[in-house]
């Protein structure tokens, strides 16, 4: 930080009479104290942060008098050096960058800490050891980390073991036989199972079992008749809640709960139940038919799920922890317990490497077969995260959104709320019927921006330009929009249904009983541009009430109305 940068910080401290996640502010006077290290082991495993030592929080954030910075500096270096672990207050020490900065004509020692490399953390003080000296950032506090946040710093780059583990009260009886002859029919031509005379023999090929037949996590967890027998809280537990948070006034404490149990691929189905059961549902126009589609979709919510219990940590000091669902008015929120692992991060989530720290689980779920379709439960190509965000893009509900915590993460997927209701509700109200999901999609964009152009929907919904400007061309021809500049259009909300329905009304009128009319007769006595009365002339067919002459490639194609 430079001297506009720290004089600046200082004023926001002032303004907010407390330090803050970025900034720890402490007098250190003649000596450099024993809570800045903590301050450095919290910052080396958050974010990073910046130190401002020979200021007063106290005293409101102004220099203190007697600091001596020279003095402070020597006792921070000598603490921070790699290069003498015996004086090294913390391991591992983080890189530090130290400067002298003058602040209302005295002197300031500002030290900006950078956050350690995912697999050199934990940085810990070390007269208190790993266990009581692990530290991290929260707001303007530094917090003792858990035994559970210190074994994730710990392992986050070493490969799990844990679904390999074997369960020791577990037998092959406690596996489901339909489920076993299931995996082992889709694998019979597989090389795992080549020259393999026993079912024992390919479980054991297959990570099911270990080599004296005994029953591992991974295992039990796909095949297991009631795997929580062994482990109660490894479930999906979705929670539907009256309001935005979990906590809300003089209402019930939730609206539904369902404990989805079992084996995973059954865990995974009642959850993605749960969840529909407790989301709204809206019908759409797909061709010629009419569909309903929930709010979320599907697709969305199985791949939120699969990764939750995929990814997360099944380590000893995690077994008591269970996937939550909880379902809010405005969102939908699944956190695992873990946190990421294999140096993912928030910033390369959606790059498409897949890293997995239950490999056995992984493996099993993407070679298991659903119950009565195609496919597998998990794919594991790294395509998930992507898939999601286009999705949801596409519906106009926004990216998700990801939380990573040190010991868990968390997947936020947006319902529309309130939003997307008086949306649809304002469709109804326009009267305006069979609209695509593309559509609608382009009108809740529409109806939070008033104006936008065909780049700007694209941008927002990811949807080909091509596509956006056809559903523009109609909601255009049918009078909810209108074009004000070059590819740019803006609703249109007044009598919205008489002009929809004296739209189809004006060509009825035209067409004729007996004599055919070919698109140029019609663009003739309607005035309409081809485009909109081709959309238009789609639409009447569709429902029956005109009766084209010929195929849609034919350039003598015509229409007549129906009797």
């Amino acid at each position: 930080m430079n001297t506009e940068e720290v004089s600046v910080a200082i004023e926001r401290l002032q303004r907010q009479k407390s330090d803050d996640g970025l900034i720890e502010a402490k007098s250190c006077a003649d000596n450099l104290s024993k809570g800045v290290w903590e301050t450095v082991s919290a910052f080396a495993n958050t974010h990073g942060g910046t130190l401002i030592l020979g200021l007063s929080e106290t005293d409101g954030f102004i220099p203190v008098d007697s600091f001596d910075l020279n003095r402070v500096r020597d006792q921070f270096v000598s603490g921070a050096s790699p290069s003498n672990p015996s004086e090294a207050k913390v391991n591992p020490v983080p890189s530090y960058g130290l400067q002298r900065i003058e602040y209302l004509g005295k002197p300031l020692l500002v030290i900006d800490i950078a956050e350690l490399p995912q697999e050199q953390k934990p940085c810990y003080v070390k007269g208190r050891g790993i266990p009581n000296g692990c530290f991290k950032r929260v707001d303007d506090r530094d917090e003792r980390l858990s035994s559970a946040e210190i074994y994730e710093l710990m392992n986050s780059m070493l490969p799990s073991k844990a679904d390999r583990e074997i369960v020791a009260e577990a037998t092959f009886n406690d596996l489901n036989n339909e489920l076993v002859d299931a995996l082992l029919d889709e694998q019979k031509n597989s090389k795992a199972l080549r020259k393999v005379s026993t079912k024992e023999e390919a479980l054991f090929r297959l990570n099911v079992l270990d080599s004296d037949h005994s029953v591992r996590l991974a295992g039990l967890l796909v095949l297991g008749n009631y795997p929580q027998q062994f482990f109660p809280k490894i479930l999906i537990d979705v929670t539907a809640h009256p309001g935005v948070t979990k906590s809300y006034p003089n209402a019930p404490r939730f609206l539904d709960r369902v404990l989805c149990e079992g084996y995973l691929g059954e865990v995974i189905e009642d959850a993605i139940a749960a969840i529909l059961k407790n989301i709204k549902t809206y019908s759409y126009v797909s061709d010629t038919t009419r569909r309903d589609e929930p709010e979320i979709p599907v697709e969305v919510l199985r791949e939120a799920i699969v990764n939750a219990v995929v990814h997360r940590e099944y380590s000893q000091g995690f077994q008591g922890q269970s996937v939550s669902v909880d379902i809010f008015s405005d969102r939908v929120e699944i956190t695992s317990p873990g946190g990421l692992w294999g140096g993912k991060t928030l910033e390369n989530l959606d790059d498409g490497q897949s890293r997995c720290r239950n490999e056995t689980l992984m493996k099993l779920l993407s070679i298991m077969p659903y119950p009565h379709s195609q496919g597998a439960y998990s794919e594991g190509q790294g395509s998930g995260i992507n898939m999601m965000i286009n999705e949801m893009k596409t519906r106009a509900l926004g990216k998700p959104g990801f939380q990573a915590r040190i010991d868990s993460f968390t997947v936020t997927l947006s319902r529309g709320g309130a939003e997307l209701s008086q949306i649809n509700e304002w469709i109804e109200g326009e009267c305006i019927e069979d609209l695509s999901r593309r559509e609608r999609s382009i009108l809740a964009v529409l109806k939070r921006n008033k104006e936008i152009d065909v780049y700007d929907l694209h941008k927002a919904l990811g949807i080909d330009s091509y596509e956006i400007k056809a559903s523009l061309d109609y909601l255009e021809m049918i009078g909810i929009l209108k074009e004000t500049g070059l590819n740019r259009y803006a609703l249109i909300e007044k009598n919205g249904s008489a002009r929809h329905l004296n739209a189809y009304d004006e060509l009825l009128d035209v067409l004729s009983y007996e004599t055919p009319m070919g698109i140029h007769d019609l663009e003739e006595l309607t005035g309409k541009k081809t485009s909109t009365l081709r959309a238009q002339l789609a639409k009447l067919v569709a429902q029956g009430l005109v009766q084209p002459t010929a195929p849609p490639t034919s350039r003598n194609r015509k229409y007549i109305k129906r009797r």
